[in-house]
């Protein structure tokens, strides 16, 4: 059972799961989705859920509360974290891209892509990086 498992609240088989964010985890560690997932919703408080997909396919949803209880919110003390080894590469970035047309509110935060994705609303359109 991996990380995505534990965390994926609710498995659709639907194109668009109604959730306005989605991450794609092709090629990631679980520590790089998670700290994705973490990232993601601390940028954003309204944000409530979002949609994880691999290879342009949805897995499920995640929502806040899941993630939360799964990180923990507690403060550590200093030094707390020092023999912590978390696996994977630590240099990585996260790709933030939107849906041009008006009035959509689509975003996808990828980790690791080949080709700009396109709107899970709007099959047609090529998302542009936000600025």
């Amino acid at each position: 059972m991996g990380l995505l498992d534990k965390l994926i609240v609710a498995k659709v088989a639907a194109h668009d799961a109604g959730a306005d964010v989605a991450v794609d985890v092709s090629g990631a560690s679980d520590a790089q989705v998670l700290g994705t997932l973490v990232s993601t919703f601390g940028a954003d408080d309204s944000c409530t859920e979002i949609q994880v997909r691999r290879g342009g396919v949805l897995l499920g949803t995640v929502n806040r509360e899941a993630t939360i209880t799964f990180v923990g919110d507690g403060l550590k003390g200093v030094g707390a974290s020092d023999a912590m080894l978390l696996p994977g590469v630590g240099n990585y970035s996260t790709t933030h891209w939107v849906c041009p047309r008006r009035d959509c509110g689509y975003s996808l935060v990828t980790i690791v892509f080949d080709d700009a994705p396109n709107c899970a609303r709007h099959p047609d359109q090529t998302l542009v990086l936000q600025s």
